[in-house]
């Protein structure tokens, strides 16, 4: 929750000249009436035998407290405000509200953090309804999944970014960054191509736990002021190398793997999936030209085609071209989808080619095809060798230097075409084995709730 500096003069001027300050002067007695009705507004509530809803709880954080001290001191002092008069009382409620999360307890507040996630990054630009509307980079798709996750908890949470269009949606704002001043519960950290946290209206962000994530396989500078409270790395090869390599703290490092869906395909609901269609979903510098060779080579026996999506455009908005070059007719290129419709996509395929160079901190597209049943044939390096688990839920090729060999990706391909109805079993392991966006951000809870390791 955003904190406003200071009451305004508007909220005593309300009650100087509300009907209840003219009766009579403020006595005793009415300051004690007027403390029951702070009293009964704001004492810890016992805890439910049903958790509220997240609608309710969202409402709550939104101005609910407002009405009910108003509501509280018309029926302690059979007074009434007006629709005008009241929103001065917000100054109040947010001052009470900050102090009670400052210095509470989760259990105090029902547990309903306020959420900053700040993104310095100017390549991609967010809006509330992105994952409906644009196709999304990895990275930036889960500051988008992660802060509704929350929000769906409960949680009141901003989105502060440099490049972004500004609004609301199912509980998470998004605001410019010059726009988000002010004191939050806990501040998440994220930059990608950046790398840094250095533009001007960050230090007037403040919060009570502050947690960096990195994203990137490079180092990133720290925020200013001190050493954060947590450094959340989506994958072990990662923590290794910030303990090893870069300096930060082993002890504030925490696993938390980016994969996560919003949907699981349902095995018992009907699919039409062509087993001989081979779906790329990603950058088209980070593995195309490799699943094109590949396809290329069994292409011999099995007719296989291959289907593209995505483009440029996930590493920058400015970069929307297609591949060029002459590719044969079986590659055929689907475009941009935006990430809320790529389960549905996915169920399409019967298998997916991600032999890639690149050292991936974490694939989205790899975690969206192992929800939906595809046999993913993925690189061996990177978070993808921590998240697939050979022969289990997908199949890894081996890499020398990062080049992978395409040779193993070859004969892997080739068994899994000889005969795919034998690969249903790990079509329903690959389901089981990605977690959703929910439980993720249950795990981060867990982060910021525990004791800073000093």
């Amino acid at each position: 929750m955003v904190s406003s500096p200071s009451a305004p003069e508007s909220t005593f001027q309300c009650l100087r000249d509300s009907s209840w300050r003219k009766r009579a002067d403020v006595s005793q007695s009415m300051l004690n009436r007027i403390r029951r009705a702070f009293a009964d507004v704001f004492k810890p509530a016992a805890t439910p035998t049903t958790p509220p809803s997240p609608a309710l709880t969202r409402a709550g954080s939104k101005g609910v407290e407002c009405r009910q001290l108003v509501s509280a001191i018309e029926g302690e002092l059979s007074v009434r405000f007006s629709e005008a008069e009241i929103p001065a009382f917000e100054a109040i409620t947010s001052l009470l509200n900050r102090k009670l999360r400052a210095e509470g307890t989760p259990s105090d507040t029902d547990g309903a953090e306020s959420i900053v996630v700040i993104c310095p990054d100017t390549h991609i630009t967010l809006w509330p309804t992105r994952l409906a509307e644009a196709a999304t980079g990895g990275g930036k798709s889960a500051i988008l999944r992660l802060a509704m996750a929350w929000a769906r908890a409960g949680h009141p949470v901003t989105i502060a970014g440099a490049a972004v269009v500004e609004g609301e949606i199912d509980g998470v704002a998004v605001r410019e960054l010059s726009r988000a001043a002010g004191d939050y519960d806990v501040a998440i950290y994220v930059t990608g191509l950046l790398g840094h946290f250095k533009h001007p209206d960050i230090p007037r962000i403040r919060a009570h736990r502050r947690v960096l994530w990195q994203n990137p396989p490079q180092k990133v500078a720290f925020p200013p002021g001190n050493v954060p409270d947590w450094i959340v790395v989506p994958a072990r090869f990662l923590a290794q190398r910030g303990a090893s390599e870069w300096g930060y703290p082993p002890e504030r490092i925490v696993v938390i793997p980016g994969e996560g869906v919003s949907r699981k395909l349902d095995p018992c609901s009907p699919v039409t999936r062509d087993d001989m269609a081979a779906v790329y979903a990603s950058h088209p510098d980070k593995g195309l030209a490799q699943a094109v060779e590949v396809v290329r080579r069994v292409r011999r026996d099995y007719p296989l085609r291959l289907d593209v999506y995505g483009s440029r455009r996930l590493w920058n908005d400015a970069d929307r071209a297609i591949p060029e070059g002459n590719y044969p007719e079986w590659v055929q290129f689907k475009g941009e989808v935006p990430p809320l419709q790529m389960p549905s996509v996915m169920a399409q395929y019967g298998v997916m080619l991600y032999v890639t160079s690149i050292l991936d901190s974490f694939c989205p597209a790899v975690s969206e095809a192992l929800s939906a049943g595809v046999i993913v044939i993925a690189s061996a390096h990177g978070a993808n060798a921590e998240f697939i688990r050979h022969g289990w839920n997908g199949f890894l090729v081996p890499s020398n230097q990062l080049a992978p060999d395409l040779g193993r990706a070859e004969h892997l391909l080739r068994c899994y075409l000889a005969s795919p109805e034998r690969f249903s079993a790990m079509r329903l392991r690959a389901i089981d084995s990605v977690p959703s966006w929910d439980e993720q951000a249950a795990q981060w809870r867990q982060v910021w709730r525990s004791g800073v390791r000093l």
